[in-house]
């Protein structure tokens, strides 16, 4: 997840049906623990501005300040 490139996975095939089921859903999530954040893949799902709401286990103060200037929510799940 990168607030520059977007939401992105490694497999072509996997963004594609992502794509797919984001472009059909009322909401976009996106759930990913704090290791995949500021990080790119080859195949781009979606823009940030896109995805609804993020769910992660942690968020740096400024990806926090990011996702809130895109208006984009996102919870925190602790275990």
């Amino acid at each position: 997840v990168s607030v520059s490139f977007g939401y992105s996975v490694p497999n072509a095939y996997e963004a594609a049906l992502k794509k797919a089921m984001s472009d059909a859903a009322e909401q976009t999530l996106v759930l990913a623990d704090h290791t995949k954040f500021k990080k790119s893949y080859l195949c781009k799902v979606a823009s940030i501005d896109e995805v609804d709401h993020v769910i992660t286990d942690d968020l740096s103060p400024e990806m926090e300040r990011e996702l809130s200037e895109l208006r984009v929510s996102y919870i925190l799940a602790n275990s």
